[in-house]
Parts: structure tokens; C-alpha cells; sequence
């Protein structure tokens, strides 16, 4: 709400099992693995006009998601194999 922090982290799912707000669902299926995007879910692909926990009823969402898995496809690490001393 108002632009508080309220989850981060990385989250598994299945699209289109409804594990996660639809907003969701619609949104990774127009992803490229590796993509950061900013996705804005309205209320009703989000939580509705219940809310959840923090969130008030009939709140519009925005999240920042980068696609890092896409079935049996990963992100490769960008520091792997820097050997430049900074990263191991």
C-alpha cells in the first residue's frame, strides 16, 4: 500500500495452476527468460476487493520480476567464471 515493501524474494510456480495472483500468470507468459520487468497487476487480477494480510482491498500492485527459470531453462550466473578477485 502506498508503496511499502511487502514481499521479496524469488517464488516457484506453475502458470495457470492458479498458485499465484493472476497478474501474475498473465504476466510470465509474456517474459523472455532472464527479463527484468516492472508489472503493474489491477486489483482485480490481484487480490480483489478482499485484500490479503497487509494488502487493503481493491489495491492495484506493482512488482519488479526477472524470469530467472522457465521450466528446465535457468539463468546462467553472471559471476560465474569471473576469476577477476571480486567475485567467488
Amino acid at each position: 500500500a502506498g508503496g511499502t515493501v511487502f514481499d521479496e524474494g524469488s517464488v516457484t510456480f506453475r502458470v495457470g495452476a492458479g498458485q499465484v495472483i493472476k497478474g501474475w500468470d498473465v504476466a510470465v507468459r509474456f517474459m523472455s527468460l532472464g527479463e527484468m520487468s516492472v508489472v503493474e497487476v489491477p486489483f482485480f487480477y490481484g487480490y480483489g476487493p478482499r485484500g490479503h494480510h497487509i494488502i487493503p482491498p481493491c489495491a492495484d500492485l506493482r512488482f519488479r520480476m526477472r524470469l530467472v527459470q522457465l521450466n528446465d531453462l535457468q539463468m546462467p550466473d553472471p559471476l560465474h567464471g569471473l576469476g577477476n578477485g571480486l567475485f567467488k
